[in-house]
């Protein structure tokens, strides 16, 4: 590799420099070898910030964490702001439809939202309850 800081990882399709579009001779305003555009460091962290903000849903650090580890690089490079935030705001969605599924959701590792009475229950009450076994 050459001097010049990667700044991701190289794309399946590259097949020279080292993954390293910055420095590359196919780079051209700022797209690859394949008019994929290509973000510097702080361009991709600003443009995440914008589509967070601009996301639809709950923007707790964990769970922002969680949805952009689901979405590829490549993904998160090549959609808008705009687009990203759809992508987050869908994800955040199908995930709360699953959990509304199970009517159940453990909340903060300390307790448990039970749905159809909305209400939050200290899980250490919760293990104090003695299961009902239904055939």
């Amino acid at each position: 590799m050459n001097n010049a800081k990667r700044t991701r990882k190289a794309p399946p399709y590259c097949v020279q420099n080292d993954g390293n579009c910055w420095s590359c001779s196919l780079n051209n305003y700022g797209r690859d070898c394949i008019n994929n555009p290509i973000l510097k460091p702080k361009t991709r962290k600003r443009k995440i910030d914008r589509a967070i903000e601009l996301a639809k849903c709950f923007k707790g650090r964990e769970t922002i964490k969680h949805i952009l580890s689901i979405i590829s690089e490549e993904l998160q490079e090549r959609l808008s702001s705009e687009e990203l935030a759809q992508v987050i705001t869908a994800i955040d969605k199908a995930y709360k439809l699953g959990i509304l599924s199970c009517r159940a959701e453990v909340v903060d590792d300390d307790a448990i939202w039970v749905e159809p009475l909305k209400n939050l229950y200290d899980i250490e009450d919760i293990k104090k309850l003695t299961p009902v076994r239904r055939k």
